[in-house]
């Protein structure tokens, strides 16, 4: 709806296990057109002394997901 807008959309996460951090970066996948790149706020899992699981990696500012 925010597309259709007009309006740009960005998943960030704040103070997220690694599995809302999973979570958000599955969703701005799915919502990321590869000829307009956005940069999405997701390199907050290393603010936790400890978490659950595995966080995405981050590589040259990047997140790559499995396909």
């Amino acid at each position: 709806q925010a597309r259709k807008a007009g309006m740009g959309v960005v998943v960030t996460s704040t103070i997220d296990s690694a599995v809302g951090v999973w979570a958000a970066t599955h969703l701005a996948a799915a919502l990321g057109k590869k000829c307009e790149p956005v940069a999405h706020g997701l390199a907050t899992s290393h603010w936790l002394a400890s978490d659950v699981a595995e966080p995405p990696a981050i590589r040259e500012g990047l997140i790559h997901l499995p396909c």
